[in-house]
């Protein structure tokens, strides 16, 4: 099978082809290529959740609450993050996050400091603990 073979098969099980006039072509979605977007989208926004949370502990844990967007670029993959975060987690939750000019340039500042985020994992464990001896 030809490089050209393989992308062609390809191309019919992501998208049907319609040809509507002479060299007019329609592309959709095949439903398996939808449901498969669509999936990712749910997972997506289920997964932002918690992305908010770990950029608001990151950000607790610096010293002045903030730091800058170069850095949390560096760190991006590692969080999880998506590539455009700046343009949707940061504006979409202005009641935890602002973007800032600093002296070093643009950072990502904390809006919200929250206690019960402030907790340590070894404040975590024991807490586990003695609700274990508890029971």
């Amino acid at each position: 099978m030809s490089q050209l073979d393989r992308i062609m098969s390809l191309r019919e099980l992501v998208f049907d082809i319609k040809e509507e006039r002479v060299f007019s072509l329609k592309f959709k979605l095949t439903p398996e290529a939808e449901r498969l977007y669509l999936e990712e989208m749910r997972i997506r926004n289920e997964m932002e959740d918690l992305l908010v949370v770990k950029l608001r502990k990151l950000l607790m844990m610096s010293l002045e609450k903030q730091i800058l967007l170069e850095k949390i670029v560096h760190l991006r993959t590692d969080l999880g993050l998506p590539l455009e975060f700046r343009n949707t987690i940061c504006h979409r939750y202005p009641q935890y996050f602002r973007v800032v000019p600093t002296e070093r340039g643009l950072a990502l500042e904390l809006t919200h400091w929250d206690t019960e985020l402030a907790v340590s994992a070894a404040q975590l464990t024991e807490e586990e603990n003695r609700a274990r001896e508890v029971e």
